[in-house]
């Protein structure tokens, strides 16, 4: 909140993040994990089995040229899309979680994948929590959300 001198306090809103200087990398590339959720009315949330990775078109660096890359440091596939690097490694720049599965440690994968599982469902969750009053605040019946 500001205060301006004339019209007292004034609020805004902003998104604050943190950017991750060194972030976890598929071959040298940043990724996103994704998930389906859906919730229905009554607020049971149910989880499709197979969730995804999407990664980026260029290799991660801060270096000065490419600092500025959309391509290395965003994995939103509407960017990642118009890149001419796009698909060469993984068709549509996704992983599926099997193949995940072996960029991880031998004998600690499914115990990794389960942790990081449990984990988005967790957030999911919390994620849900923070706006139940807003889902279907008209009481409709058979309804749900994805």
């Amino acid at each position: 909140m500001r205060k301006t001198s004339n019209s007292g306090p004034k609020c805004s809103k902003y998104v604050i993040q943190k950017y991750l200087e060194k972030p976890y990398l598929i071959n040298g590339r940043k990724f996103d994990i994704r998930i389906w959720a859906l919730v229905d009315q009554d607020m049971n949330l149910y989880f499709y089995k197979e969730w995804y990775i999407r990664l980026s078109s260029e290799f991660f660096s801060l270096q000065d040229n490419a600092i500025h890359n959309q391509f290395v440091h965003l994995t939103n596939n509407a960017i990642q899309k118009t890149s001419h690097k796009y698909g060469k490694l993984e068709s549509g720049n996704i992983m599926s979680c099997h193949d995940f599965l072996k960029f991880l440690p031998g004998a600690q994968a499914k115990s990794i994948y389960n942790k990081i599982l449990l984990r988005m469902k967790e957030l999911v969750k919390l994620s849900l929590s923070a706006v139940r009053y807003k889902i279907n605040s008209n009481d409709r019946k058979y309804c749900f959300e994805v």
